[in-house]
């Protein structure tokens, strides 16, 4: 009784593994990636964070980002575990939708940052 249905399970797990190996062998290689190798005018995440370590605008506003991110992340879970005593939320809220405006401003200037000082 069982047996059809385990073959049923082998082939589906074949086909699935096949699957998996042929778009795995499709990917490019990790140098290829990283170093941009072949690729012209790339936007890969690993050239531009190459690039952005490379200087010291690059490094600046690396830190400048990262201490606005934690500042909103603290900030903001002190305002949730507030709200979560006193069963509102709106501090909450108000807090989070100031620290996510913030946050992508302070990222989009630093990028900015970082082009205009090439």
């Amino acid at each position: 009784m069982n047996k059809p249905f385990n073959a049923v399970i082998a082939l589906l797990s074949a086909y699935i593994l096949s699957t998996f190996n042929a778009v795995h062998a499709a990917l490019p290689t990790g140098a290829a990636v990283t170093t941009g190798a072949g690729v012209t005018n790339t936007t890969s995440p690993f050239v531009f964070v190459s690039e952005l370590l490379s200087s010291g605008v690059g490094v600046a506003a690396l830190a400048v980002s990262a201490l606005t991110v934690l500042g909103v992340a603290w900030t903001s879970y002190a305002a949730f575990t507030e709200s979560r005593q006193k069963g509102e939320w709106k501090n909450f809220g108000v807090t989070a939708s100031i620290g996510v405006v913030l946050v992508v401003g302070v990222v989009l200037m630093s990028i900015l940052a970082v082009d205009y000082a090439a």
